[in-house]
């Protein structure tokens, strides 16, 4: 339970952190929706895209359950979840209530995951963050052509200007604590849907 209490305030911490290093035209803070780009080609394949769902377990698993609201902050919303992702499944680009509408924290608590971040396009601000646990930050090259392999341990921050997939890639389920800062409006639009 300590582990959990202390990944929870290290995800909100770096969440704040990408929130400052955000830049002040966010399309997480417009009041529409973000619009939606042209999606990469896509990793995951075929099977995987549409079985996704039935096999990730998203703890809590309501919205409404997993949205805390800053006092100071009326219009935000920080969304904790847990991802529990079995070996053999990808969480594709397009998947349907996957939050990622804001700052996104992504710290990995058991297993493996290739992770993988494109650009909505060559024009945005793109920009994700990543660490292991034996080093510091560093910054995604979007070019690279390999995966990035996350163990127990390892984290993620993006911001909303980004595509994501996760691939559990180990032999156990990979467990990944998600932490999403978002407005209320994009909230409000999961209707208990969001992961």
């Amino acid at each position: 339970m300590y582990r959990i209490i202390v990944a929870m305030v290290f995800a909100f911490g770096m969440v704040v952190g990408v929130i400052g290093s955000s830049p002040t035209q966010s399309l997480a803070r417009q009041e529409s929706a973000t619009p939606v780009p042209t999606l990469p080609t896509e990793l995951c394949t075929d099977d995987q895209i549409n079985t996704w769902e039935g096999e990730v377990t998203v703890s809590p698993s309501q919205a409404d359950d997993a949205r805390v609201q800053p006092l100071d902050s009326p219009d935000r919303y920080l969304y904790l979840v847990v991802w529990t992702i079995p070996p053999g499944t990808c969480v594709p680009y397009s998947a349907g209530g996957n939050m990622k509408d804001g700052g996104v924290v992504l710290i990995v608590q058991q297993g493996t995951i290739e992770f993988t971040a494109k650009q909505f396009d060559a024009g945005s601000a793109a920009e994700v963050m990543w660490g292991h646990t034996d080093g510091g930050p560093q910054r995604l090259d979007f070019d690279a052509p390999e995966p990035l392999t996350l163990n127990r341990g390892d984290w993620v921050t993006q911001n909303d200007q980004v595509w994501f997939t996760m691939n559990s890639v180990g032999s156990e389920p990979a467990v990944v604590l998600k932490a999403v800062w978002t407005t209320k409006n994009e909230m409000e639009g999961c209707s208990g849907g969001c992961k």
